[in-house]
């Protein structure tokens, strides 16, 4: 009788122990939630200052070519970014997850990135509208299909737009491409 009671006793006590245990996990993920929105939201920030940085840097850049303050509109030879100062460049296809390292290369130099994979699900229609509004195209075929290739030659011939078909789509690749 007395064992039973004192099995009765520490199993009570464990289920005590069990729910705060069950406590405490419910307010470490509650905590860990909040964590994890907090990253979130500190790397869109970072991500909104890098590119406030590089932002900054072209128009410093120009500036200082320059001699002037009027920013990138009025961008000349002198221009250390000169080939590619405030000039969209649109990169089709190419390694969706290399896209940031992409944006970096171009708006280092410069330039305005656009990008849009090469899936042409969707016609030409999205890859037409993205090519009226640049001033460059790239192309790496290794990454795009046959008739992804010719719709970005087509598009560019028709709207005059200059064009590279790369052969690789390599973040290398992409460098050489735009210097």
């Amino acid at each position: 009788m007395q064992e039973r009671q004192n099995l009765q006793r520490e199993n009570e006590e464990l289920k005590v122990l069990i729910e705060a245990i069950e406590d405490d996990l419910k307010a470490y993920e509650a905590k860990n939630k909040d964590l994890e929105n907090e990253n979130l939201n500190l790397l869109a920030r970072i991500a909104e200052l890098q590119t406030r940085v590089r932002e900054l840097k072209t128009q410093c850049y120009c500036q200082l070519y320059q001699g002037e303050t009027q920013g990138t509109e009025t961008c000349d030879q002198s221009c250390c970014n000169y080939e590619l100062c405030n000039k969209k460049i649109l990169i089709v296809g190419g390694i969706s997850k290399f896209k940031s390292f992409y944006r970096d290369l171009i708006e280092e130099k410069g330039g305005k990135f656009d990008y849009l994979d090469g899936y042409m699900k969707g016609g030409e229609r999205v890859l037409d509208i993205k090519i009226r509004r640049c001033d460059l195209v790239l192309c790496p075929v290794d990454c795009n299909s046959h008739n992804a290739c010719l719709s970005v030659k087509k598009l560019c011939k028709k709207h005059g737009k200059p064009f590279k078909m790369l052969t690789s789509s390599s973040v290398s690749g992409i460098t050489q491409a735009i210097r």
